[in-house]
């Protein structure tokens, strides 16, 4: 009589554990797809943004980001340029805020194709966009998966006050 009950705690204790291990089971396998797939879908991500850089600066920056997309083989670059107030530093005094000219936006996206040529980087990789205006001068760059939705231009103002003349390029290629 007493192995007979020991017998059926023992099922019972048995079946208990035997339904735990099943839950906890499923629960880890649920838990392993669905980090799996998340780490599949990724997104885009933005890499660095910075406003008015000198000319050493920012070739340091975009070739920052060269080696960057290099190492995401699947992957695109997008530069989104954005015109907006420059901070001019001065010597020995404190910064000054000006307003751009018109074509900023432009001749920095002139600049960055020349140092995608100058670098002999695919430029079929890299999409460059004018974003529109800011209330300051800036640069985004993204690295955007193939398969993800790259991110849109997010101008903060419609109007800007521009200085008179015409947009120049900063920094010169020998």
């Amino acid at each position: 009589m007493i192995v007979r009950e020991v017998i059926e705690n023992s099922e019972n204790i048995n079946s208990a554990s035997l339904q735990f291990m099943k839950k906890t089971f499923a629960t880890l396998i649920f838990c392993f797809f669905f980090f799996a797939i998340s780490a599949f879908a990724q997104e885009a991500r933005k890499i660095d943004e910075f406003g008015n850089e000198s000319c050493d600066n920012f070739r340091n920056l975009l070739d920052i980001f060269f080696a960057e997309l290099k190492d995401s083989k699947d992957a695109k670059g997008y530069i989104f340029v954005y015109e907006g107030k420059l901070l001019v530093p001065l010597y020995n005094k404190e910064n000054r805020t000006i307003y751009p000219q018109r074509g900023e936006a432009e001749a920095e996206i002139k600049l960055i194709r020349q140092h995608i040529l100058f670098r002999d980087f695919d430029k079929s990789r890299i999409v460059l966009i004018n974003g529109g205006i800011r209330e300051r001068y800036t640069v985004e760059l993204w690295i955007v998966p193939n398969n993800s939705t790259p991110p849109k231009s997010a101008p903060t103002l419609k109007k800007m006050k521009y200085r008179k003349g015409k947009a120049k390029d900063r920094c010169y290629y020998i």
